[in-house]
């Protein structure tokens, strides 16, 4: 089949590229913090030529930078990566105990996550232990935000933020409980920012139900950890102990990345 034949020697060719350019990073380290293209191209056993337009392509998009001597060396946005992975794990190392205790105590799907753009990116979680469960939660906020996730995401993000967020969306009634109009949505996210947490009851899907609370890292919202599951145990003591113990872990959390100015 000449077409597949033509599709896959395209991919294989696709990852030999990345897998060069990815080579090409990799051999900086604190030993070699500068390459010229002559050196590097003996050390990585390639040809000059090849190793000038990888230069030139990572250049380009700012991973690397060049002195005046000819020399290049990683630029402060592959800095800038490398601090937002070490925040990233020592978030999630950080946070683990906490979602580990929400899990133990309620067994319902928890997750940390951070909202990227429009999406709640889940950057750890625990899965349900009861029969009866959810097999997810949404990962966005879009057309409409409806979650307790995403209730908390934007009850305390900027002004300025919120505004461009509620550009993007477009009210749908999930379910009869969704708040379709925009002051009554806005009224709710005050009562988040009062109360200190979110609660979602049937509003993005029927039968299902959750709570999230704001983790903030100098001075600005960075998480929220979640806890969703059937609407059915979401209710009454049940769920008055799961609203103070999601803000207690998240105000740990807080306290702790203030500690180590993450």
């Amino acid at each position: 089949m000449p077409g597949k034949n033509k599709a896959m020697e395209k991919a294989v060719s696709a990852n030999s590229t990345a897998d060069r350019a990815i080579e090409i990073l990799l051999a900086f380290d604190a030993a070699h913090p500068v390459w010229t293209p002559t050196e590097l191209a003996k050390h990585l056993n390639m040809p000059r030529s090849t190793i000038y337009r990888y230069f030139n392509s990572l250049k380009h998009y700012g991973l690397i930078i060049e002195d005046r001597d000819g020399g290049f060396q990683l630029s402060a946005k592959v800095v800038e990566l490398a601090r937002v992975a070490k925040s990233t794990t020592t978030v999630m190392r950080i946070a683990r105990p906490w979602l580990e205790r929400l899990s133990e105590k309620f067994g319902e799907f928890t997750s940390l996550r951070e909202l990227i753009g429009p999406e709640l990116v889940p950057v750890d979680r625990i899965d349900c232990r009861h029969h009866v469960r959810i097999p997810y939660l949404r990962n966005t906020t879009l057309p409409w935000p409806a979650t307790a996730g995403a209730k908390v995401m934007l009850a305390f993000a900027s002004p300025k933020e919120l505004e461009e967020m509620f550009k993007l969306f477009t009210p749908v009634a999930y379910t009869p409980n969704t708040i379709t109009e925009k002051s009554l949505l806005e009224k709710e996210l005050e009562r988040v920012r009062r109360q200190g947490y979110a609660v979602s009851n049937e509003e993005r899907d029927e039968g299902v139900s959750g709570v999230a609370a704001p983790i903030f890292s100098g001075g600005r919202l960075a998480y929220c950890i979640a806890l969703g599951g059937p609407a059915f145990r979401f209710v009454g003591n049940n769920l008055a102990q799961m609203t103070d113990e999601i803000t207690e872990a998240c105000e740990a959390i807080t306290a702790d990345l203030t500690k180590y100015e993450l």
